[in-house]
């Protein structure tokens, strides 16, 4: 007898867009991704109309291929594990903060999801069935239009306290310029996109590193400092 293949959805939502990935399963095969897609969102980035999105997508997988046995959906921030309230996305709106995300997310979906930061889930998702199976100890980092990260210990996450394990925001620099977190000098407000494509005066970050290829010393410059920024959050967590 074949044993049925179950379907889980996974919905990452991003700065600009909302990457998604339908994962095939059963008691008798691994996990495979068997369809992955990619969908902007709106330059405002309201809560409602993202949910609006993630609706959609899920809706349109539901009718491809019946039932979904789990969805889970990860943003770029901080929120409380009990209510799934946002606490801290430092680049949407503040509409975000206090907003009943996971909540609305059930309602719309009409199905329960588990949330989580977007950084950890690839972290957790690489020490599992990626580049660093088997190893003991893996930290991982995010670069995008922020800066996250995740610390997996033994198949675990370190969640720790508050905002452990946000490899973004950790300090690098005491006078360093301002973060949309609210701190100055952290890792973001070098190597996030932003930050980026205005110290080497491009209108993108991939303008930058197309213009540092060309040999623009300013592109340059702005990618050694990024990278500088990554290199001394990396010797923080060894």
């Amino acid at each position: 007898m074949e044993t049925k293949a179950c379907y889980a959805l996974g919905l990452d939502i991003g700065g600009s867009s909302i990457k998604w990935a339908l994962v095939s399963h059963s008691a008798r095969d691994k996990p495979r991704v068997i369809e992955t897609g990619i969908r902007p969102i709106k330059e405002s980035r309201m809560p409602e109309d993202v949910i609006t999105e993630l609706a959609d997508i899920t809706r349109t997988a539901r009718h491809a291929h019946g039932v979904l046995t789990s969805i889970g959906v990860g943003i770029p921030g901080m929120f409380e594990a009990a209510t799934g309230i946002p606490t801290l996305l430092p680049n949407f709106p503040s509409a975000w903060i206090g907003y009943h995300f996971r909540s609305a997310v059930t309602r719309r979906l009409e199905q329960p999801i588990v949330l989580v930061n977007d950084a950890k889930a690839f972290s957790i998702a690489e020490s599992v069935v990626g580049a660093a199976v088997d190893q003991s100890l893996v930290v991982c980092v995010v670069l995008g239009t922020g800066v996250g990260g995740g610390v997996v210990q033994n198949g675990a996450l370190v969640t720790g306290k508050g905002s452990a394990g946000e490899l973004g925001h950790l300090t690098v620099e005491m006078d360093g310029p301002p973060c949309g977190c609210g701190n100055n000098g952290c890792v973001e407000s070098f190597a996030g996109a932003a930050a980026i494509s205005s110290f080497a005066g491009q209108p993108s970050a991939h303008d930058a590193f197309q213009a540092a290829q060309r040999g623009d010393s300013q592109a340059q410059a702005a990618i050694d400092r990024a990278i500088r920024a990554i290199g001394a959050d990396w010797q923080m967590c060894s």
